[in-house]
């Protein structure tokens, strides 16, 4: 049904695009410019101001890089889950009016993010290669750009039908989402992290997220870290693609 509608569901979700900044001078380019603008600041913030000193992987002085490297992957599974706890609400009128089936909210969610996800990974590129980073790193992003999708979509399991049917779920998750983001290693480095609870927080499934991210800057495929996030979006995916199946069905009663 997906591949014969696909004309139908590429129009709706450019307009989705062009509808987030409707009215703005800027319009699209805000979707390069704010990932932008967020990287400067931070990188501004914990390089200059707090002289966030880092030894990992990618060295010591590639605290931009480092940054980067967390921001980008993060700031997609931010956008997307934060849209899954509100889309039907959001576009209730939509499914109303059209015979859209409700699962292609899966696609709105993961594709919204989608042109400052792929700018961001071309900066992030860029900057992987102007600091000395082997050109191989290029070769695994598309395999970050596919599991970044598939970690993202099994959270957006979970969170459009319990959006459906608790309309507060919106505002709890933008809190929810920022305790994470400052719980997981985005900005500073695991063994930043103070015991005990350095060894928790090291078992979340951002933290296998996000270093895998890191290790592929290496430009070796990092397999382990690959294989924890993959078990983590099957543990969270699975159950969440069943959920999903069997409340679909009564989600238009909460339209």
């Amino acid at each position: 049904m997906f591949f014969s509608r696909w004309k139908i569901y590429a129009a709706l979700v450019v307009r989705d695009w062009r509808l987030r900044y409707v009215g703005s001078r800027l319009g699209g380019a805000w979707f390069f410019w704010q990932p932008l603008f967020y990287f400067l600041l931070y990188t501004f913030v914990f390089s200059t101001i707090l002289k966030v000193k880092l030894h990992t992987l990618l060295g010591p002085e590639d605290f931009s890089l480092y940054l980067l490297s967390g921001l980008v992957p993060w700031f997609y599974f931010q956008d997307a889950v934060l849209r899954a706890a509100v889309i039907l609400h959001e576009q209730a009128y939509l499914f109303k009016k059209t015979p859209l089936p409700l699962s292609s909210t899966l696609l709105f969610c993961l594709a919204g993010p989608g042109p400052s996800f792929l700018f961001s990974l071309l900066f992030l590129g860029g900057l992987a290669l102007f600091k000395g980073c082997p050109p191989a790193v290029l070769l695994n992003f598309p395999l970050g750009l596919a599991v970044s999708v598939l970690f993202t979509l099994s959270f957006c399991l979970w969170l459009i039908p319990l959006g459906g049917i608790f309309r507060d779920l919106g505002p709890f998750m933008q809190i929810l989402v920022n305790v994470f983001f400052f719980l997981s290693p985005v900005f500073y480095a695991p063994e930043m992290i103070p015991r005990p609870w350095g060894a928790p927080l090291k078992y979340s499934p951002f933290y296998a997220f996000l270093t895998f991210w890191r290790a592929s800057l290496t430009g070796v495929l990092p397999g382990t870290k690959l294989g924890l996030v993959l078990l983590w979006c099957l543990l969270i995916g699975g159950p969440g693609s069943l959920f999903f199946r069997k409340t679909l069905g009564k989600l238009g009663d909460y339209l």
